[in-house]
C-alpha cells in the first residue's frame, strides 16, 4: 500500500536528496534532485548553446546592418512568379534582396530552396508578404555566410563529406529499387546505346503507368542531383509523351470520384478517392513561359 501521495517541489530538495512518493497530473513518482557533479557535463552543455544562440544572433543582427541588407520592393512578386517554374527560374538574375557587395537573386532562391525541406518550399508561393520577407532575409544572410566561410578557407571535413554521400547512396539506391533501374539490368540486357535507352524508357513509362494507377508510389529524385544531372546530360522534352500524360491525367480526373463515394457527373467512379490540388495558389498569369516543344 502506498502512504498518501504529497508534493515535495524539488528545488526545495538538498542535492542528492530524494522524496518519496510524489504525486503529479502524470502519476505517481519518486524525485531526486542530483547533486551538480553528476550533472556538470550536460548543464554545461545546455549553457554553451544558450550562450552561442546568443552571440549568433547579435552577430547576424550586426552582419545585417552593415551589409545594409534590403529586401527590393518587387521582390514579392517576382519571387512568386518564379518559383511557378523553378526549372525554368534556375538562371534568373533578378535582383530580390540588396547588400553592400552583392544580392541575393531569384537563382540563389531557387538553389537555397532545393537545399531546404519540401515540406516548407512548398509553402513560400502562398506566404504573406511578412512571411516572405523573412525567408528571403534568412536566405540573403546565409548567403553572406557562406561567402565569408568561403573567404576564411572554411571547408567540409572528411566525416561530413561522407554524411552528404550516404544520403546520395541511400537516395540513388532507392531510386534504383523504385524504378527498377540498375547498372546490372543494362549491362545483363543490353550491349548498345539505343537498346539501353529502349529499356530505361519501358521501365520508366512502366513505372510512372503505377504511379498513376496507386500501384506504385511516387519517389521524386533529390533536387541537386536532378539539377547536376539536367546540367551535365544532353536531354530534352518529348512532346508526344508529354500529350500522351496530359490526356492519362485528364482520363483519371474524370473517373476519380468525391471521398464519400457518392456518384459525381462525368463518369466518376463512386469510391474513388478525390482528386487532390497541387500545393500552393495557382500559376500567375505569365508566370510560366512556354517551351518549345521538343527541346528545354
Amino acid at each position: 500500500t502506498l502512504p498518501p501521495p504529497f508534493e515535495v517541489p524539488a528545488w526545495k530538495l538538498a542535492p542528492g536528496e530524494m522524496t518519496g512518493v510524489v504525486q503529479t497530473p502524470y502519476g505517481f513518482h519518486i524525485i531526486r534532485r542530483p547533486p551538480l557533479s553528476e550533472i556538470r557535463d550536460s548543464f554545461m552543455v545546455g549553457v554553451q548553446a544558450g550562450v552561442e544562440q546568443t552571440f549568433d544572433s547579435i552577430y547576424i543582427a550586426r552582419l545585417r546592418a552593415q551589409r545594409q541588407l534590403s529586401v527590393q520592393t518587387s521582390a514579392f512578386a517576382a519571387a512568386r512568379a518564379a518559383l511557378q517554374d523553378a526549372d525554368g527560374a534556375e538562371n534568373n538574375t533578378t535582383k530580390l534582396v540588396a547588400y553592400n557587395g552583392g544580392a541575393f537573386r531569384v537563382k540563389d532562391l531557387v538553389r537555397w530552396l532545393r537545399a531546404l525541406d519540401p515540406s516548407l518550399s512548398s509553402t513560400i508561393p502562398g506566404a504573406t508578404d511578412t512571411q516572405l520577407k523573412l525567408v528571403l532575409e534568412t536566405l540573403s544572410t546565409r548567403d553572406i555566410l557562406l561567402q565569408q566561410a568561403d573567404s576564411a578557407h572554411v571547408t567540409l571535413t572528411g566525416e561530413d563529406w561522407e554524411t552528404v554521400k550516404a544520403a546520395y547512396d541511400t537516395s540513388l539506391a532507392k531510386i534504383e529499387e523504385t524504378i527498377q533501374i540498375t547498372p546490372a539490368l543494362f549491362r545483363d540486357s543490353a550491349g548498345s546505346t539505343d537498346a539501353r535507352s529502349a529499356i530505361a524508357a519501358a521501365h520508366v513509362n512502366a513505372y510512372l503507368t503505377d504511379v498513376v494507377s496507386h500501384r506504385r508510389g511516387f519517389y521524386a529524385v533529390p533536387p541537386f542531383l536532378a539539377a547536376t544531372l539536367r546540367a551535365s546530360g544532353t536531354w530534352s522534352l518529348n512532346s508526344a509523351g508529354i500529350a500522351r500524360a496530359t490526356e492519362q491525367a485528364q482520363s483519371d480526373r474524370a473517373s476519380y470520384g468525391p471521398a464519400n463515394g457518392a456518384p459525381t457527373p462525368g463518369g466518376a467512379i463512386p469510391g474513388q478517392p478525390p482528386m487532390r490540388p497541387a500545393p500552393g495558389p495557382a500559376p500567375a498569369p505569365g508566370a510560366i513561359p512556354a517551351k518549345p516543344q521538343g527541346a528545354h
